[in-house]
């Protein structure tokens, strides 16, 4: 049952993260943006800048884990 807790707070954040961020500065969010090929922000080209493909999909990552570590933090309270 935790597991399934766990999960659907992760996969809910995730997606409150991407969906809701639409005209923030949240590097997160422009990163996922700048990998899905959306258009970018103002700020957000100023975030995402000259990186790579690979450099974004990285920060994306990272991004994640920290979602991850996040939410598995809140869901052991």
């Amino acid at each position: 049952m935790k597991k399934l807790i766990a999960t659907c707070l992760l996969v809910s954040g995730f997606l409150v993260l991407t969906t809701s961020c639409e005209e923030s500065t949240d590097p997160c969010a422009c990163y996922d943006k700048a990998i899905g090929g959306g258009d970018l922000s103002e700020e957000c080209k100023t975030i995402v800048g000259e990186m790579t493909e690979e450099e974004l999909k990285e920060k994306a990552n990272e991004c994640l884990g920290q979602l991850v570590e996040d939410l598995s933090g809140a869901a052991g309270m």
